[in-house]
């Protein structure tokens, strides 16, 4: 006997005369590969009735056993381990065949007679009793308090199929925020994206959740820290051919404190590499930047600014050109009296430009040697000190390390040789940098922890075995000096 589940995702196979119920997980597409096969034992002369992914992401199987004397329920987690029980793992030998010939088979079909009659129907109650044939239950007790705050690696699951970090933030008080998008397959072959807000304690404990939803869609946003109690949640929508921007300030604590609508015009095109919105920062003032950029490939390259009071009313709007280079990737920063923005882009350089904050006049522009290498990357800028920090990445992947002074001018470049190395998370504290990134040599794909002082001199660089498609998504660094990743495996 067999069953599935309504994804198609998992299929339950019993082997009656052995006493053996297979578990195959196979994501239902046929370019996908089969991810596992388990094995468990059962009564002998069992079969499966029923198959279904339950809501904290396991599976739940429905069996009878032989005379249907028992019913039968299995629960495993959501890689088909059964918690305590045992399993065997089966290695997958798969054969796929596409475009095959259908055959047509001859049949015939000829008439039955058939009398009805009457039946009687008897009803009797039955009592059920409940046995474990495992020592624990399935949800074993919650570990003792840490109150140490040792080093801890810490993975959390929700009902979702899928629920992945897109942006991670420390904030005030070493809460964890996340922006999260979560993934669900249901019932009919119906999908459903929702984004939220989650936020966490120091110790990665779940605090609370939100829902975000823009004219009562959830939809995709761009989240920014902007202080240490704040983030901005920025949505992007396009009307009759022109693009809107919403700006919601949010506090730590998932509350919303205003949100701002603005509409461009036509023929708007910042698309800021792929985007739409290259950054969004706040002045030690309170007043926020928003940045995009133009790419430049048929014409002068261009990056416009916008301007917002600490309550998101318009203050100015500023359109700005240089003589040459690509802007893609960009990210900004404030000085006491500038705006700088550090732009990748191809041939032949990247950019830096500064921006007088009070009447939006630029200033300077500087180009150096260093090719972008796509935007799907995070870029680290932060000033601290008179000194503007940058991480990035050069087209062949290799990583780079930027210092800047405070007119934007390069002063020091370093890149680290030794294969691809994609920037995904930074910091910058007391004039340190922090930075991980994915380093790949050829063969193996480790991450890489690294920390510098203020002249990029590297203190110290901690290789990590690297997590099945797992990338960081954030960090911080605490007063106490703890370092804060958080992002998806």
């Amino acid at each position: 006997s067999a069953a599935i589940d309504n994804a198609a995702d998992a299929i339950g196979v019993c082997l009656p005369q052995s006493g053996k119920l297979i578990f195959i997980r196979h994501f239902a597409d046929y370019g996908a590969s089969l991810e596992y096969t388990r094995e468990y034992q059962i009564p002998v002369g069992s079969s499966i009735q029923s198959l279904a992914r339950s809501f904290d992401g396991g599976y739940l199987f429905g069996l009878n056993r032989l005379n249907s004397s028992e019913l039968i329920f299995i629960k495993t987690d959501s890689t088909g381990v059964r918690a305590t029980c045992g399993y065997v793992d089966i290695p997958n030998t798969v054969s796929q065949k596409l475009d095959t010939r259908n055959t047509t088979s001859i049949s015939s079909a000829s008439s039955i007679n058939y009398a009805a009659a009457a039946a009687t129907i008897t009803f009797s109650t039955s009592a059920l009793a409940q046995q474990f044939n495992c020592k624990d239950t399935y949800c074993p007790p919650s570990p003792l308090d840490d109150t140490c705050l040792s080093t801890y690696y810490k993975a959390l699951r929700s009902n979702s199929y899928t629920d992945f970090i897109d942006q991670y933030f420390l904030m005030k008080g070493n809460r964890q925020l996340a922006y999260t998008r979560r993934y669900d397959r249901i019932l009919g072959g119906r999908t459903q994206e929702t984004y939220g807000l989650k936020l966490f304690d120091e110790r990665g404990n779940f605090i609370k959740g939100v829902k975000l939803f823009n004219n009562s869609v959830s939809t995709s946003f761009v989240t920014k820290k902007m202080d240490e109690q704040h983030i901005m949640v920025i949505s992007h929508s396009v009307t009759t051919n022109i693009p809107s921007f919403t700006f919601t300030l949010l506090s730590d604590d998932l509350q919303e404190v205003w949100s701002k609508s603005i509409k461009t015009y036509p023929g708007y095109s910042f698309y800021s590499g792929g985007n739409n919105i290259a950054d969004l920062i706040r002045d030690q003032e309170g007043n926020y930047y928003f940045v995009a950029t133009s790419p430049g490939f048929f014409a002068k390259p261009k990056i416009i600014v916008y301007k917002m009071d600490n309550e998101g009313n318009e203050l100015w709007m500023k359109l700005h050109e240089v003589e040459k280079g690509n802007f893609l990737n960009a990210r900004a920063v404030t000085t006491n009296t500038s705006l700088i923005v550090v732009i990748e882009g191809g041939s032949p350089g990247t950019d830096t430009v500064r921006i007088d904050k009070t009447p939006g006049k630029m200033l300077d522009a500087f180009i150096f040697q260093n090719d972008g290498d796509g935007y799907i990357y995070d870029r680290l800028l932060a000033f601290e000190k008179d000194r503007i920090y940058y991480a990035g990445n050069a087209h062949d992947g290799r990583f780079v390390m930027g210092l800047f002074d405070t007119t934007g001018r390069p002063m020091k470049i370093k890149k680290i040789d030794g294969g691809s190395s994609n920037p995904r998370a930074g910091a910058v504290k007391s004039n340190e940098m922090y930075v991980q990134f994915g380093h790949w040599d050829g063969g193996l794909s480790t991450d890489i922890l690294l920390k510098t002082d203020s002249n990029l001199n590297v203190l110290f660089a901690n290789s990590f075995q690297k997590t099945k498609w797992g990338s960081a998504k954030g960090m911080g660094v605490s007063d106490e000096g703890n370092i804060y990743v958080g992002g998806n495996f």
